[in-house]
């Protein structure tokens, strides 16, 4: 709110103000009315930037219709970080299995990221791919989640491992490189810089055809609706099915 009242008062000593639509609204509430703060947002703006074709769509769906919209799509982070590591020096790192197929996780662990769901579809994915790991790695401050992860572990000892902390810039090439497909369970989103982080590291992704992901060619992975049920399951079973081609869809990325 103290945002709002900030671009005002830009707006009245008339400034123009741009504003980037990394996500339509909040995912998780933070006031009584978030779609009225976008609104206002979107108001106040001269111009609109998304990243997608499929912003413009979500921004229609709570009434914002502006007349200076650009679509910018999400750029790369080739350069940004470091990736000097081999696959073998990352697992080696993390103390991962190298003979077992690697999925990722990588990102804040929070409920809307589907954390939650990808644990109970890892859980089924294992009963058919023995041969499979699952790494997450991010903050999390889900007490309930931090729970649902360790009661996996207990019952699936060397399956999942969890590194529930910052990791610093120089360390995610570790995560990366370490992976052979990386997962984005999300149950909502507006633009993904995760899928565009795990396209730099030249990996295939197992993802939902949702916000920006829409623009994607199929050819870098696994997508899935989040309408289908088991939709997430089936695609890391096709990843794990597949697995004899995931180097070539980490090219194609």
């Amino acid at each position: 709110l103290y945002s709002l009242k900030f671009i005002t008062i830009l707006k009245v000593l008339g400034f123009k103000v741009v504003w980037t639509v990394h996500n339509v609204s909040t995912h998780e509430k933070q006031t009584l009315n978030d779609a009225f703060i976008s609104k206002y947002l979107s108001f106040c703006s001269n111009a609109l930037i998304v990243h997608s074709y499929d912003t413009i769509a979500q921004l229609k769906k709570i009434g914002i219709e502006h007349n200076a919209i650009v679509v910018i799509p999400h750029g790369n982070y080739i350069g940004y970080y470091e990736n000097s590591i081999s696959k073998t020096e990352a697992q080696k790192n993390l103390k991962l299995d190298p003979a077992k197929l690697t999925f990722l996780y990588f990102g804040q662990i929070r409920t809307y990221k589907g954390v939650d769901t990808l644990i109970e579809s890892f859980g089924k994915v294992l009963a058919e791919y023995p041969n499979s790991q699952l790494v997450i790695a991010g903050t999390c401050n889900d007490t309930k989640l931090k729970q649902t992860i360790s009661e996996f572990q207990k019952h699936h000892p060397n399956t999942l491992y969890f590194f529930g902390k910052y990791i610093k810039d120089e360390e995610i090439q570790y995560y990366y490189n370490a992976a052979d497909c990386v997962v984005l369970p999300f149950k909502r989103s507006t633009t993904s810089g995760s899928v565009l982080l795990a396209h730099t590291f030249k990996k295939p992704v197992v993802y939902p055809g949702i916000g920006n992901m829409t623009a994607f060619p199929e050819n870098i992975g696994f997508r899935y609706s989040v309408k289908e049920k088991n939709g997430l399951e089936k695609a890391m079973k096709k990843a794990a099915h597949e697995k004899n081609i995931l180097t070539e869809l980490g090219k194609n990325a």
